[in-house]
């Protein structure tokens, strides 16, 4: 499963606009939660107005056959299209047990 995620969220540094792309993987023959993974690409934005003008949201791919869809959600959302011509804050790729 694919995840697409944005919003303004304060983790404890600061409010930042955050556009994230999470990628679940299942480990094969897995038994249980403890070998779901989450490989996590976000980027973080100095806050704005007009970033904080936008809603929180998520948008979800759960089958390869959605993908290309998916990527044009993605590239017409209006936090996407926004982000695009900002420089990032900050940069972080996770690779995390869920």
């Amino acid at each position: 499963m694919l995840l697409y995620q944005w919003g303004t969220y304060n983790w404890g540094n600061g409010s930042k606009f955050e556009i994230n792309l999470t990628r679940q993987v299942i480990v094969p023959e897995a038994e249980g939660d403890e070998d779901i993974w989450q490989l996590g690409l976000t980027y973080r934005f100095k806050p704005s107005t007009e970033f904080a003008d936008l809603d929180r949201g998520d948008q979800w791919c759960e089958e390869p056959n959605r993908l290309t869809a998916f990527s044009e959600t993605i590239e017409n959302s209006q936090a996407f299209r926004m982000a695009s011509q900002e420089k990032p804050h900050s940069v972080e790729l996770t690779w995390e047990r869920v």
